[in-house]
């Protein structure tokens, strides 16, 4: 068979293991897999089910990273294409009657190609941070991370953007999450002109600014069409005051919000 990279992430629960194969090629070359077991009750750990990308005949590299909590189970294609070639995505599984069903894939906004977003992951409650070593910085270098929240439709959605200060190569190798703490790594960073490798501390409530709805790190009008346009299409996303229900005091609240700016 070759190959299949079985391991190249494993993500568990107290009744869940899942494995990662992200080189796998029974189906394609570098399609991937993941791998779910379960424990029993009597403590033994039997295979489930095994799960592979709709596009696997692409090569996305499905099982390059894998995230357990909960009833939700996420996993990273970083060689996935959509709008442009290599972009990746996240894939979101949820547990329904015993069986791992597809729920949502994610994206990032303004995917380049190569971008390898889902090379990394973490997940946390209702945010989720994945790395995307490839993407270009602001600052140089390559690599970023971005933050997703959970939605009250359940829906995860961009919520930030976390990039290095100074220029670094595959910023976001490593990604982890807990609260309202982030932690990227950057192992190619550099200190007194030494490859010495950094982690990157972020406290999200400061980095996370509701108004910017296109996560961009700015205020400008694009966020105020993006509104519009959630707001259009009966979005949660769009329920700024919370209430469950899409009016007039939503874009209010949301227009305080702009207002207010982002510090």
């Amino acid at each position: 068979m070759g190959r299949t990279d079985f391991g190249s992430d494993v993500a568990l629960t107290d009744d869940w293991i899942v494995v990662g194969a992200n080189l796998e090629h029974l189906l394609a070359s570098n399609g991937g897999a993941a791998y779910v077991y379960r424990r029993q009750p009597d403590g033994e750990i039997e295979y489930a089910q095994k799960l592979v990308a709709s596009d696997v005949l692409e090569g996305p590299r499905l099982g390059e990273s894998v995230e357990l909590v909960g009833d939700e189970l996420f996993i990273g294609a970083p060689l996935s294409d959509r709008d442009v070639v290599k972009q990746g995505v996240v894939h979101v599984y949820q547990l329904q009657d015993g069986v791992w069903q597809h729920f949502q894939e994610l994206a990032h906004r303004e995917a380049n190609g190569n971008d390898s977003f889902g090379k990394t992951l973490s997940a946390h409650g209702d945010r989720l941070i994945i790395g995307t070593t490839r993407d270009g910085s602001p600052a140089g270098g390559s690599g970023a991370a971005y933050v997703f929240e959970r939605g009250p439709n359940g829906r995860w959605e961009q919520v930030a953007s976390l990039f290095a200060t100074e220029p670094v190569f595959e910023y976001a190798r490593s990604v982890a999450i807990w609260d309202d703490t982030a932690a990227i790594g950057a192992p190619e960073a550099f200190a007194a002109g030494k490859p010495t490798g950094g982690v990157d501390v972020f406290d999200l409530p400061c980095e996370i600014c509701r108004a910017d709805l296109d996560a961009d790190g700015a205020l400008t009008i694009f966020d105020f069409l993006t509104y519009l346009n959630v707001f259009q299409d009966g979005d949660a996303l769009a329920d700024f005051d919370g209430d469950g229900e899409l009016t007039l005091f939503d874009f209010l609240a949301f227009q305080t919000a702009f207002d207010a700016g982002c510090d």
